[in-house]
């Protein structure tokens, strides 16, 4: 039997190592519940007289113990009553997440009994981070954000999952998370635009920007990271993005100096962009040295070890 989107949530909590989930029984957590039948009762389940009182334990546990509390309610009522509780550990600064079930994908917006806007509900108590899982590819990534953040905040934090993807079976998400930062210590856009929509040269004071190296601090968060200086560099980096097995960040190190002008620029940008290379840019020998080798691999496709069809 294959894994429900339910079990793999208790799964989550079990390697956050949670130990209690304080909730009240409802049909929009009925997935979950079924979970914790097949889980023996792991994170345990402490059944709470109502919502409201399930949020204060959760809160109570939190600050007796130093751990996240989390804290679990159908959608609807049940999920309004958790508010008193959660405004509590907000305003104490107490981390809480809270999982609460919703209606069908279905039947949503189309004023279904007892359905309420629970984004909209949770969206002061948990303004730091509050999202609906719609689809099961969305875990672990929405669950381990909001515990995450609660403990990081030390806040209250939201996960809203409808009845029907409780029951859905789970598969991981498919998508790789990959970034390409392009660092060239300048705010190269605005730069250009500068020269191409006033032609004025580039004001290094507002423009320089600090060396930061991007791949290093990704791989303090356990990322796997590339930095490519040097041309030759690109391709092997990518190679490694595309064969990772977690988060990826591929740094590219860019020439500020390249003229990005697409094909639409009008020849009055044009001119302003060449106006400001005889205004005095501080980069003036790259620009035009780069801007005419730009051209020439446009006219000339064999330039630079291209070949183009005979």
């Amino acid at each position: 039997m294959s894994p429900k989107v339910s079990d793999h949530i208790l799964e989550r909590l079990r390697v956050w190592d949670v130990e209690y989930v304080f909730g009240y029984l409802g049909d929009g957590i009925n997935g979950l519940l079924s979970a914790w039948g097949r889980a023996e009762n792991h994170p345990a389940f402490v059944q709470a007289r109502h919502e409201e009182m399930a949020a204060f334990e959760a809160v109570g546990y939190t600050k007796f113990s130093g751990r996240t509390g989390v804290c679990a309610a159908t959608s609807g009522p049940g999920a309004i009553h958790l508010l008193n509780g959660l405004h509590d550990a907000k305003l104490d600064h107490v981390p809480v997440t809270a999982l609460v079930g919703q209606t069908d994908r279905s039947a949503m917006s189309g004023s279904y009994q007892q359905e309420v806007d629970l984004l909209s509900l949770f969206k002061d108590v948990a303004a730091e981070y509050c999202q609906m899982v719609t689809v099961p590819e969305q875990l672990p990534n929405v669950l381990d954000r909001a515990l995450r953040t609660a403990a990081a905040r030390r806040t209250v934090t939201a996960v809203i999952v409808p009845a029907d993807v409780q029951e859905l079976d789970y598969s991981p998400p498919e998508h790789a998370f990959k970034m390409v930062p392009s660092n060239n210590r300048d705010l190269n856009q605005v730069t250009w635009e500068m020269r191409a929509m006033q032609g004025a040269p580039s004001f290094l004071p507002s423009q320089e920007l600090p060396d930061v190296d991007y791949a290093a601090f990704a791989r303090t968060l356990d990322l796997a990271a590339a930095r490519a200086i040097a041309p030759e560099d690109v391709s092997s980096g990518w190679q490694h993005a595309l064969d990772a097995d977690r988060p990826f960040l591929l740094e590219l190190r860019t020439d500020p100096a390249v003229p990005p002008i697409p094909p639409h620029a009008s020849w009055d940008q044009i001119q302003a962009a060449a106006a400001s290379v005889l205004r005095g840019d501080n980069d003036r020998p790259a620009m035009v040295r780069q801007g005419f080798k730009a051209k020439l691999q446009e006219l000339l496709p064999s330039f630079g070890g291209r070949h183009g069809r005979h």
